[in-house]
């Protein structure tokens, strides 16, 4: 995509032009500075300004994705190529603090140099340790706004730090609890709230709190809950030592380099136990172990992880007596490691969680999502071949769906679900999550719409029935498909086509 939006601004000038413009600007200011990145940034600019969810940058949809950018030059800057590299060309050093996880000298973010390193923390925390797309045009309109103030109306320092941590504690919550469907086609339209959250007119958590239940903040409630019984180490290995270094931090008001290999995360009670673990933990040893392992009460970072292993809890405490980090002393002020202590260690640790990653006293047991349901389908037309005159469809046959003023052919009413479904996926201003989660509500049954993942295992459960009432989007069987992945959709299609039959 990178090359289409060069070649586009480039070769519509005069040869000397092109020439200063990409020696001078383009390839100095640009492509050298993001390399690889150019076509994601070109992508999340564009969504950033429009406010819109763009598909991510493939081969399959690069020249899409041109003619939206193009489409978007011509009107916002009516051919001044001059001003649209100007304005594009500020966002660069932005969108590269956000995507680089290491700063170079001059990325100089604040002139405070103790807001400067929080800030380069908290995008690291975002866009590397929780490794979140959906906000990165987000954030790109809070650093311009943070960066080039708009007269009066800009993000302070101290504001952005906060919109920073109330972002990162949204993000790590939702993951807590697999939350992420939904986010990346939604959270770009927050951007058109920028203006008024620098302004003061509204906050980053009225916003957040404010979304429609799938992606909403969890509470306080929530995140306790889970975190009591799940398996912290390896359902959540892809955020466990970020989660307990911020914790070691809050508490130790000390950095922790929690991304070096060095620094791992410790099973109190050891993955393989001895006759002596056995000991420790009581005649119900075998269950103590299936339940706590992985549990959040199990576990601790340590800087010398492999030379614990599963040795005994009295050595263990001995060897925790010299780290550094002030995880040791909860662990140290325990006689023995059994059911009890493991418990007492994890109230501590969800404790520890909520305070790292603090909702306002207000949001904490609130429920924070918005109260009404966002209608879930879009507004459409729709002719049929009414005879009757009570508009009963029963035994009719409908002709076309109108959708935006575009008509498209149908002849059946599995084509109408089919098709409405399909222009839904497709169109970025609607979030089709919406529909996968809340089936029950809208079909009467939460496997109306399902992905090849499962199916699959239906399927195998029952190989002479689910497969002829379920089909893509594009109205094929599984069979018919030449290519199957765990994303791609099916739908049961005999509920359409048996009470309208």
């Amino acid at each position: 995509m990178s090359d289409l939006v060069r070649n586009y601004i480039l070769l519509g000038l005069r040869s000397n032009d092109q020439t200063e413009i990409y020696d001078n600007i383009w390839y100095p200011k640009i492509e050298k500075v993001l390399e690889n990145d150019t076509s994601y940034f070109f992508r999340d600019y564009l969504q950033y300004k429009k406010s819109t969810y763009l598909k991510v940058v493939n081969d399959n949809n690069t020249k899409e994705l041109y003619q939206e950018f193009k489409e978007f030059v011509e009107n916002e800057f009516c051919g001044r190529v001059y001003d649209f590299v100007s304005d594009i060309t500020k966002y660069v050093k932005l969108y590269k603090w956000i995507i680089r996880e290491n700063y170079d000298s001059n990325d100089i973010i604040s002139n405070n140099s103790k807001y400067d390193a929080e800030i380069k923390e908290l995008l690291r925390n975002i866009f590397h340790d929780i490794g979140s797309e959906a906000f990165k045009p987000f954030v790109l309109g809070l650093l311009e706004y943070h960066q080039y103030p708009r007269g009066d109306i800009r993000i302070s320092d101290e504001m952005l730090i906060s919109i920073l941590k109330i972002i990162r504690t949204y993000l790590i919550r939702r993951r807590v609890l697999k939350l992420t469907q939904g986010e990346n086609k939604s959270i770009v339209t927050l951007c058109k709230r920028i203006e008024d959250i620098a302004q003061g007119k509204v906050s980053i958590i009225e916003i957040l709190t404010n979304l429609p239940y799938n992606l909403r903040f969890p509470n306080d409630d929530e995140i306790e809950n889970a975190l009591k019984s799940m398996n912290f180490y390896e359902e959540l290995k892809d955020y466990a030592k970020f989660i307990l270094g911020k914790i070691e931090e809050n508490n130790s008001k000390v950095t922790v380099n929690f991304r070096s290999d060095k620094v791992t995360i410790e099973h109190i009670m050891p993955q393989k136990l001895s006759e002596e673990w056995k000991k420790e933990l009581g005649a119900n040893w075998e269950e103590v172990h299936k339940k706590y392992l992985h549990n959040i009460g199990n576990l601790i970072l340590t800087e010398f992880n492999e030379e614990m292993g599963n040795k005994s809890f009295a050595e263990k405490k001995k060897r925790l007596m010299a780290s550094n980090l002030s995880y040791r002393l909860s662990i140290i002020n325990e006689d023995t490691w059994n059911e009890e202590s493991i418990i007492r260690h994890r109230d501590r640790m969800i404790k520890w969680f909520l305070e790292t990653f603090p909702l306002p006293d207000e949001y904490k047991h609130s429920n924070n999502w918005k109260a009404s349901t966002e209608s879930a389908v879009v507004e459409g037309e729709y002719i049929f071949p009414l005879d009757d005159e009570d508009r009963n469809v029963r035994f009719t046959k409908p002709l076309e769906i109108i959708t935006r003023g575009k008509s498209v052919k149908v002849e059946t009413w599995v084509d109408v679900f089919l098709k409405f479904m399909r222009y839904i996926y497709d169109s970025p201003e609607y979030d089709f999550d919406i529909i996968m989660d809340n089936q029950e509500e809208l079909f009467g049954n939460s496997d109306t719409i399902v992905r090849w993942e499962k199916l699959k295992d239906m399927i195998e459960d029952d190989p002479d029935s689910y497969w002829k009432d379920y089909r893509t989007l594009d109205g094929k069987t599984y069979q018919e498909v030449d290519k199957l992945d765990s994303e791609t959709l099916f739908v049961n299609v005999r509920m359409f086509s048996s009470n309208v039959s």
